[in-house]
């Protein structure tokens, strides 16, 4: 079992500076958790408009799991999402929904991070 690092974790920015996800605001929360999902998932499960990031080696698969994780559960503590957000998450978790923990893994690398 992967083991998650102790609190604080950080999201790190490609440019800019590094963010505890509680300390972020929700619409940044939800579009780096999107940006995630949409390059890391199948293309059939992806959201659009899709716009291509070019990631650095630092974003490892491992790192984009601990990402998903530390930033969803931050998005879940949020009473400003919206609607529009709130769907677009429901898809993603109906994504895993009968499927088994491991499945992330599977799908991080049947959608080979798009980078």
């Amino acid at each position: 079992m992967n083991k998650l690092p102790a609190l604080p974790w950080k999201w790190k920015e490609s440019n800019g500076p590094d963010h505890v996800p509680s300390e972020m605001e929700t619409r940044h929360l939800f579009y780096t958790l999107r940006m995630i999902w949409n390059h890391t998932m199948p293309e059939s499960v992806r959201f659009h408009p899709y716009q291509h990031y070019a990631f650095s080696a630092f974003y490892t698969p491992e790192y984009l799991q601990q990402a998903i994780h530390f930033i969803g559960h931050e998005l879940l503590n949020r009473p400003d999402i919206k609607p529009k957000w709130q769907a677009e998450l429901a898809s993603m978790a109906e994504h895993f929904a009968d499927r088994p923990p491991e499945a992330l893994v599977t799908d991080l690398k049947v959608g080979e991070l798009a980078l």
